[in-house]
């Protein structure tokens, strides 16, 4: 299968960014390779489709639903790109969590008292 076909199955108008996660973008945020950089920006909105269950349309997009399920190994550097970004956001979401949080997102407050001795 030729790289070039693999990705224009992927295209989509739109460019993928995730502002919330990674607010420099893919490139400067450091868990990225340039190509996987760019692969996500330009293909991310219709991965992000693809992984939230939107029925695929050719060959490689079920494929690449394969591996989101797990059912398959990355191969392409598509498939490769999103599950490093997938990873990124596990990572990114460990370092974040800090005590107390799931008490606070549990609808719990969460007090601390300062010293001003």
């Amino acid at each position: 299968m030729n790289t070039a076909t693999t990705l224009v199955e992927f295209a989509h108008r739109k460019r993928f960014y995730d502002d919330a996660n990674f607010p420099h973008g893919f490139a400067r945020s450091g868990d990225f390779t340039r190509e996987q950089a760019d692969l996500l920006e330009r293909y991310g909105v219709r991965l992000c489709e693809l992984g939230d269950g939107a029925e695929a349309e050719s060959e490689c997009e079920h494929q690449f639903q394969a591996v989101v399920r797990g059912e398959r190994i990355a191969q392409t550097a598509i498939e490769k790109a999103w599950q490093q970004y997938q990873r990124a956001l596990q990572r990114r979401q460990d370092y974040y969590r800090a005590p107390g949080l799931a008490a606070a997102s549990a609808g719990q407050a969460t007090v601390t008292e300062d010293d001003d001795d």
